[in-house]
């Protein structure tokens, strides 16, 4: 017997006993209220502002339900159930997929170091004389994020547009620059570097690129016709147009395709093809006459391995798995800049929910996730759960309130700079205290907002340009108004010298 089928053989023992499982004969419900659904849908949108939303619903084999909500793109287009999204973090399921395909097939193990798919592979050492670390990272800790690879890792060189054939292993290779920050296998850690590393294990080990490999076996397998693994071919097709949230607003925007974040972020489908992927999920990996996974393996990836935080859920393989509003889920969220996606199962009662918003907040990534598991929580019990209504200002509005506020004092200080200037006698100690000392104060207000803050909160600038524009554009405004006050200050000050001195010369 080998590795793959020993740890399966124990892993069923262990689903017998799992609260959660894909295994289960589920208990299925006959009479759904989607009258509810649509409503819930309804308030949600208006809520949070969502362009439009495509919904999915499965029921054991069958799909149930799929409906397009509100609209596809600014000319107004309808959102339909086969309009196509990016799907974020959701990519990582599949991800997770095709690396339980490559070990039922024998070519990988799930224990075995990174470094024996990719000989090359290295993280930072920790101090100069520490060990490397890398080669101690296996699949599985890159699967249940317990690398040790901080969050922030990769969030730099997001968006970069880089299509090339080398952009997948060029962004791990970037790997080499990044210190751990926790010990490897101890703690959850999400991130999205770990699905990139994967996606490029799957590469080659199948000797295909990582689009190619995820076309063959997962999506033609699968039927998913309206999914792609190319933003350029999606939007060619009808994909939706992405918002990005301003001040609690949808702007539309078209970010770049990026296929070096492609196996954890950037895969892109359908509301009614991603019914396909649930169904198969429920049902032992099978979908209509396409097989992607065994029953064995679709169960080991919806089991609870790893707490996550101090919440409730666990994570499995690309999915959190848990308790939510009093259901057994395996579920998945992603949010990218101007899309938002979240699929849930409810293997016990027969369930499964997909839904694809296209617009995005940051600081409101939960309020997002309540759509998807409010239906879920109607379908198995006909309970909607309340939600708090978003925000006035959107996600993160304290923040973005009180860096208006900064502005708008930075800007009524600008036009006190003339009763300043009118009231000293200009010697050194004026000098220092109405030039040097604010001038001074604002180099350093700079370097907290621009580089110790970033830091601090492991948020690149150009990724809080992607993600939160209103953000990281009221940061800049409250960097620059007070170098342009200080500026003005300089000019005017100089031109009153020289007022000065052409009076000193005009008297002699």
């Amino acid at each position: 017997m080998n590795t793959y089928k020993l740890f399966l053989a124990v892993m069923a023992c262990f689903i017998c006993l799992a609260p959660s499982t894909a295994l289960a004969s589920p208990p299925l419900a006959t009479d759904p209220d989607f009258a509810a659904i649509d409503a819930y849908v309804t308030a949600r949108m208006k809520d949070l502002r969502i362009p439009g939303v495509a919904i999915g619903i499965v029921q054991g084999d069958r799909i149930a339900y799929l409906k397009g909500f509100g609209i596809a793109d600014p000319s107004g287009r309808p959102m339909t159930p086969q309009t196509s999204f990016r799907l974020a973090s959701v990519s990582k399921t599949m991800t997770a997929l095709a690396i339980m395909q490559l070990v039922e097939a024998g070519t990988l193990e799930l224990d075995a170091p990174v470094q024996r798919y990719l000989p090359w592979f290295r993280v930072a050492r920790q101090t100069a004389t520490a060990l490397d670390e890398s080669s101690t990272i296996t699949i599985r800790h890159l699967i249940y994020h317990t690398s040790g690879i901080p969050q922030s890792a990769g969030y730099d060189n997001f968006f970069n547009g880089d299509l090339s054939d080398a952009a997948l292993e060029r962004n791990v290779r970037r790997l080499a620059q990044v210190t751990l920050n926790r010990p490897v296998g101890t703690t959850y850690q999400y991130a999205n570097l770990n699905y990139d590393v994967l996606g490029l294990i799957v590469q080659t080990v199948s000797g295909q690129s990582y689009e190619v490999y995820v076309q063959e076996y997962i999506l033609t397998p699968l039927a998913m016709q309206e999914s792609f693994t190319s933003q350029a071919e999606a939007y060619a097709a009808g994909m939706a147009t992405g918002y990005r949230q301003w001040f609690g607003f949808p702007i539309p925007v078209l970010l770049p395709d990026d296929r070096a974040a492609r196996p954890s972020s950037f895969l892109i489908s359908s509301a009614e093809d991603l019914t396909h992927l649930l169904i198969a999920e429920l049902n032992g990996g099978r979908y209509g006459n396409g097989t992607i996974l065994s029953p064995e393996g679709i169960a080991v990836t919806q089991l609870p391995i790893t707490p996550i935080g101090n919440t409730d859920l666990r994570a499995g393989m690309g999915m959190d798995v848990g308790q939510v509003n009093g259901v057994n889920i395996a579920g998945k969220t992603g949010g990218t800049a101007n899309y938002n996606a979240r699929i849930v199962l409810a293997p016990l009662d027969g369930w499964g929910v997909v839904v694809l918003a296209n617009t995005f907040d940051i600081g409101l990534g939960d309020q997002f996730d309540t759509m998807a598991n409010g239906i879920a929580a109607i379908l198995v019990s006909g309970q909607k759960p309340d939600v708090l209504p978003a925000p006035i200002g959107g996600g993160n509005a304290a923040m973005k309130f009180i860096l208006a506020a900064v502005a708008v004092f930075q800007i009524v200080t600008i036009f006190r700079v003339h009763r300043v200037l009118r009231s000293a006698s200009r010697d050194w100690h004026w000098l220092a205290r109405h030039i040097g000392v604010p001038l001074a104060l604002d180099v350093i207000l700079a370097l907290l907002l621009l580089v110790a803050g970033p830091r601090f909160m492991n948020t690149p600038l150009n990724f809080l340009f992607y993600f939160a524009p209103d953000l990281f554009w009221l940061t800049i405004a409250v960097v620059i108004i007070p170098f342009s006050r200080d500026i003005l200050k300089g000019l005017l000050m100089l031109r009153s010298l020289r007022a000065i001195q052409s009076a000193r010369l005009a008297y002699r």
